[in-house]
């Protein structure tokens, strides 16, 4: 307090460090198959579980609402999945010449009509990132909402969480959601809650590109492609992370998409 003012002023104490703790552990499976009868893919799968105290500056020492975990001055409490943690993912590549009956491929007109068609894609399958799930009620006391250094306050886990899928509308007035909210409760004032970082993951990633294709020869070295392209083939949705502050009244709510929806686009070409 300054003498002879009534005015009481706090300041904010941070502390920066490069210190920090991961464990990163995987396993990576891959098929390939070269072309033959006009077919070639690379299916991948990978398997990884990244656990770490703080999965960038902004989660280990900057104000970064939900990404600190429940304790900031004890970094083991911190500990759980990297923000960047994907634990399944598949992606498979492929493309596959058409085959032409030996009757459809006789003659200038047919074989020009007939032959030449491909199709190929990639798919992505994969589960969905951490969500940072944070009180926004600052009730500790410790983590101060207008400090730079502050941290968000965790809520308090009272029951199972029970994900559901967010294209249906469980009630009018929490359409699209994606876990139980009754699973959660406020902190009590002077504690942190007892939410552990990242223990909840959000949607996942379902994606298929796929292309179509007219190779249309001219002479020996020059040719036109034409070309059918559709991002997102299936207009399949996928969900951005829901929200994750507990004092919001959208909390537990997905509110967009990440990938967009399906597009597709024309293209030729020529070759020569």
């Amino acid at each position: 307090m300054i003498p002879g003012t009534s005015v009481l002023y706090f300041g904010g104490v941070g502390q920066q460090a490069t210190d920090g703790d991961s464990n990163y552990n995987s396993l990576q499976v891959s098929l390939k198959k070269r072309t033959s009868h006009g077919l070639d893919f690379l299916l991948s799968y990978t398997y990884s579980h990244s656990i770490d105290d703080g999965s960038s500056y902004e989660s280990s020492s900057g104000q970064q609402a939900g990404t600190r975990g429940v304790n900031p001055f004890f970094n083991y409490l911190n500990w759980g999945d990297s923000q960047f943690d994907a634990r399944n993912r598949f992606v498979a590549s492929y493309r596959y010449e058409i085959p032409v009956p030996q009757a459809l491929r006789s003659g200038p007109f047919l074989s020009r009509a007939f032959k030449g068609w491909e199709i190929s894609g990639i798919t992505t399958l994969q589960t969905g990132f951490p969500v940072a799930l944070y009180s926004g009620l600052f009730q500790s006391g410790t983590c101060w909402l207008y400090s730079y250094y502050g941290c968000a306050d965790n809520p308090n886990q009272v029951g199972a969480v029970v994900t559901q899928d967010p294209r249906y509308t469980p009630t009018p007035t929490s359409p699209h959601l994606y876990f139980n909210k009754s699973a959660f409760a406020s902190e009590a004032l002077g504690t942190f809650g007892n939410t552990g970082r990242d223990t909840l993951h959000g949607p996942g990633v379902n994606r298929t590109d796929l292309r179509l294709v007219k190779n249309i020869a001219v002479t020996e070295k020059t040719k036109f492609q034409l070309s059918l392209e559709a991002q997102n083939a299936f207009n399949h949705v996928n969900f951005n992370l829901p929200n994750s502050n507990f004092n919001s009244s959208h909390f537990g709510w997905v509110t967009g998409d990440t990938l967009g929806p399906r597009l597709v686009q024309l293209g030729a070409k020529f070759y020569f």
